[in-house]
């Protein structure tokens, strides 16, 4: 419940500074997690979405590629690539750059025990400092929670429980986000 609490305050000072955030504009048509494989094929990036340098929803330019976001869009895949080679199923990797200050990247992923989840998170924590120097700035949740935030600055890995997964629909909260990578 904590990390619920962590997105819905840095929502409320996202809105008060007068950011273009979801919660001010909501998405118009944006398929979700359940949209059709048509609309958003697994693996690969839907073409309806915007793109660095296109305007979101027609008004606010999407910002572009620097290294900063380069090396953070490195850190998301590799996320991508652990969690992967540790089970982990239906992953999903957002770019909100355009929609949020919290972060560039989320990445969302479910597990199915707490034993993988303690799995993954003790591989993640290992190689993440071996491959890219890095430790998470904040965790929240234990594995035993169903939901696990681990908050690299700009990328935010989400590890679920199904159950808490489907509660919490994070791909909705934040639909108009682009899905990078979605793998089931």
């Amino acid at each position: 419940m904590a990390p619920l609490r962590a997105i819905v305050a840095l929502t409320q000072v996202s809105q008060k500074r007068g950011n273009n955030h979801l919660a001010a504009n909501p998405a118009q048509h944006i398929p979700g997690p359940a949209a059709s494989p048509r609309e958003v094929g697994v693996g690969e990036v839907d073409d309806d979405f915007e793109r660095p340098g296109d305007t979101l929803r027609g008004s606010v330019p999407l910002p572009a590629a620097t290294p900063d976001s380069a090396e953070a869009l490195s850190l998301a895949r590799g996320i991508v690539d652990l969690a992967s080679d540790k089970q982990a199923s239906d992953i999903v990797l957002l770019d909100i750059r355009g929609i949020s200050l919290i972060a560039d990247y989320f990445v969302i992923c479910t597990v199915g025990s707490e034993r993988q989840a303690a799995a993954i998170l003790k591989d993640l924590s290992g190689k993440l400092i071996e491959e890219f120097g890095r430790k998470p700035l904040h965790t929240e949740g234990k594995a035993d929670s169903g939901w696990v935030l681990l908050d690299y600055g700009d990328v935010i890995l989400h590890v679920f429980s199904p159950t808490q997964r489907t509660f919490y629909n994070l791909e909705q909260l934040w639909a108009a986000a682009t899905p990078i990578v979605r793998l089931q």
